[in-house]
């Protein structure tokens, strides 16, 4: 695949002529001028032998590393950016925060509380483990423990049953993987013993959620799209593995009411900008009904603890510069990206709650309200709440 090469260009906004001020190959981002004929931008990236970095319009490149998102003081003399850090962090790690009353710390991916307060997570950020595994530890990230583990295929979005008992979990091939690589959803005892498949056949199976009662579960299923039919929500009765079939959508992410009354979960809508949305149903797959509507995918949903909320990430505010942002993201998170909660039985309009930066699937805590476990991405997110109880 070719280099991507791009230019620095200047527009006159009185007369909207053009100046090009670079050439060549390379990947130049983040224009900013320095004064009226000098302009610096980032290299981001370029062929072998080029180098990257820095640079500047009237020559000369700044070698100091990896450079990401540069703004430049108004003298032209200083500038502040990022750069990434891939270093593996402790679970619950103090994080700089933005806003003063708002406490960030890290997590590994798709974590969740148990009533009594355990987390249980996919454990990505360990390089004794090559494919995520699911451990279990203390709220605070103590006495962790791995439960699950397969070197060969990687296992994710661990959620508890209601008892405190049981773990379930995706176990194969998900996000980019799951055309081509099975999957199945499995069970295992929160002290790692008794692991047991609980779905079986060619679907790829996965994101798990328990009925209230423990006696059921709801998952995705992703197939063919020569078959219609192999794709949206299951149930499936653990006492005899009954399944029965709610939705055939690009329906993904179910969710459990704790009310036991509604399945959320997000759904492409069929509409001029195939965004994704929230939507809920009964477990029995009727009264299906769409919870948001703004432009932008909204997803990643997940209940507050009374059933009264939905909590959930959205790219409403659009995606601004992500080419420019990052290098190896699978999915689009932005600047942009934010995240809302919604009461099911209103039509009430989203809430912002700003100083929060939640990514993936953002959880509630379990009833003693623990707080809320997302992992943290190295971008802006603010945090949305929908009132469900209030008209």
């Amino acid at each position: 695949q070719p280099m991507v090469t791009s230019q620095i260009v200047s527009v006159d906004v009185a007369t909207g002529g053009r100046t090009v001020h670079t050439s060549g190959p390379g990947l130049k981002v983040s224009p900013q001028f320095l004064s009226a004929d000098r302009i610096a931008y980032l290299v981001k990236a370029a062929p072998l032998g080029m180098q990257t970095g820095l640079a500047f319009t009237d020559g000369g490149i700044a070698d100091g590393g990896t450079f990401r998102n540069p703004s430049w003081s108004a003298d032209g003399r200083r500038v502040v950016f990022h750069r990434p850090d891939f270093t593996a962090r402790p679970q619950n790690q103090p994080l700089y925060s933005w806003e003063p009353d708002t406490e960030m710390r890290y997590t590994d991916v798709f974590p969740q509380f148990s009533k009594d307060g355990r987390l249980a997570l996919s454990q990505l950020n360990n390089l004794a483990t090559p494919q995520a595994a699911i451990s279990v530890m203390n709220a605070d990230g103590s006495n962790p423990r791995v439960v699950f583990s397969d070197r060969s295929t990687p296992a994710f979005v661990p959620t508890w049953s209601p008892d405190g008992q049981w773990i379930a979990f995706g176990v194969g091939g998900f996000f980019g993987a799951r055309e081509e690589q099975p999957a199945k959803v499995m069970m295992v005892r929160a002290d790692g013993s008794q692991q047991r498949d609980v779905t079986r056949g060619p679907l790829n199976s996965g994101f798990p959620t328990f009925s209230p009662d423990g006696t059921r579960i709801a998952y995705r299923v992703w197939g063919d799209y020569d078959h219609p039919g192999d794709f949206g929500i299951r149930v499936l009765t653990l006492a005899d593995g009954a399944v029965k079939t709610l939705t055939t959508e690009l329906d993904n992410f179910p969710a459990w009411s704790p009310k036991g009354d509604l399945i959320s979960f997000t759904r492409r809508s069929h509409g001029e900008d195939y965004d994704y949305d929230i939507f809920t149903m009964r477990p029995d797959g009727t009264n299906v009904k769409r919870l948001t509507t703004a432009a932008g995918n909204d997803s990643h949903q997940s209940w507050s603890p009374d059933g009264d909320s939905i909590l959930w990430t959205s790219g409403r505010y659009g995606f601004k510069d992500e080419a420019a942002l990052y290098d190896n993201a699978f999915q689009p998170f932005d600047a942009g990206d934010r995240a809302g909660c919604h009461e099911p039985d209103s039509d009430g309009i989203a809430e912002e709650i700003t100083g929060s930066r939640p990514a993936e699937r953002p959880r509630h805590a379990g009833e003693q309200r623990h707080g809320i476990a997302a992992r943290v991405e190295p971008h802006d997110l603010g945090v949305a709440r929908l009132d469900l109880t209030r008209p």
